[in-house]
Formats: structure tokens, sequence, C-alpha cells
């Protein structure tokens, strides 16, 4: 039986698609009381998932100064991973993450600028069915350890620089097959200048590598040949 209360995760949930929000803003979003959700923002924020963006005074004792937070990196990460979480990416939610979180990855950052109907279904397909695994990945080891040690700053980067490769580098070997949608998604890469570059590396470190391979399996032949 899961000890954990589901407060943390609902936080990073609602500030993934409504930062930024005071606490007393997240505890009506997420039908948790006060007292639970001041409680798991003081951990979150010493376990640098959430941050504090901007300080309003109170409307109602000028004395009191009202946090508004947003999460970090990391709370993104932990938003879409944890084995709690019941996240899953629709439109609407991709729309509002990609606007308050462009700068975590290419995928958020293009994709109000990507219009394609089926290029934007293949998105959210791969969004979920990648976080879904992940998710069960991560659920499984914590069994032997520590879900706060397990998942930290690094797997969040890996794993979102992760998803870029898989929509608008690997993708593509698909996409050049001129099928259905990939080939929208080839040209929505092809059009898009950053997009562009950011495969065109890819490709080109695979090239170097192939032609590497090439001379290695040359050398052989020769060799065996002598």
């Amino acid at each position: 039986m899961k000890n954990k209360t589901p407060t943390e995760p609902k936080i990073l949930e609602c500030l993934a698609l409504h930062s930024p929000a005071n606490k007393w803003q997240i505890a009506k979003l997420t039908r948790k009381s006060y007292a639970n959700i001041h409680e798991a923002i003081r951990k979150l924020k010493q376990r640098n998932m959430i941050k504090v963006v901007k300080v309003e005074q109170s409307s109602k004792n000028p004395n009191i100064n009202v946090e508004y937070y947003a999460l970090t990196e990391l709370g993104l990460y932990h938003a879409f991973h944890n084995p709690d979480s019941t996240f899953e990416i629709n439109e609407q939610a991709l729309n509002r993450i990609a606007e308050r979180y462009s700068h975590v990855c290419l995928t958020f950052k293009k994709w109000n600028s990507i219009r394609d109907r089926d290029v934007r279904k293949f998105i959210i397909d791969i969004l979920n069915r990648k976080f879904s695994d992940e998710r069960l990945v991560i659920d499984f080891f914590s069994l032997f350890r520590e879900r706060k040690h397990f998942m930290d700053l690094e797997d969040a980067k890996k794993s979102f620089q992760r998803l870029d490769e898989m929509l608008f580098q690997i993708a593509l070997l698909a996409a050049s097959q001129k099928v259905g949608v990939f080939n929208k998604l080839l040209l929505t890469v092809k059009n898009d200048e950053e997009l562009r570059l950011f495969a065109l590396k890819y490709y080109e470190k695979w090239e170097e590598s192939i032609e590497k391979m090439h001379r290695h399996v040359k050398e052989i032949k020769s060799a065996l040949s002598e």
C-alpha cells in the first residue's frame, strides 16, 4: 500500500497547467486543504521542484506578501513521471504547458507554431506513450529506492532531450518514406530552421559513424584477404 499523499503530484499537475499560482489558488484548483497545500509547497521548494516567480501584496492584508509559484524543470519532469500522477496530455493541456514552459525543450517551444492537426495528434500520442512507459519503469524501481532519489535533474534533462530527439530526429527516418503523418512531420521540420538544423546535426553525426564503421569493415576485409 502506498503511504504517499497525492497532494504533491496534484500540485505539480496544477502548476504545469496554471502557473503562476498562489497557495489559495492551488488549493482551489486541486480541491485540497490549504494546510496540506502549505506543507506540500514547503517540501517541493526544498526539493527544487517549484520556484517563486513573483511576490505580490495581499489585497486583504497589505502587510502580507503572497508568493506565486511555477515549476522548475525538475518539477515539470515529476509532473509527468510521478507514478502517482494521472496526468494525460491533450491538446488544451499541451497549449498551456507550451505557453508556460517553452524553455524546457524544443517540443514545447515549437508546439504553438505547429498547425497541422495530424502532426499535433502524433506529438500528443508520443508524449502520452513515453511518459506512461517511463512511469511504469520508475514505479518498478521505486520498490527498491526512494522515489525522490530515483528521479533527479539529470533524469529530467535527458528525458526532455530524448523527447526532442524522438520527435524531430528519429521519427524522420519513417518520415523520409513519405507515408501519411510522417511526411507532414518531415515538412514541419524542414520548414523550421531551428528544427531543421537540430535534425541535420543528428544525421551528420550518424553519417560520420556509418562512414567510420564502413572504413573499419574495409580494413578487416583487407586484412583477411592478405
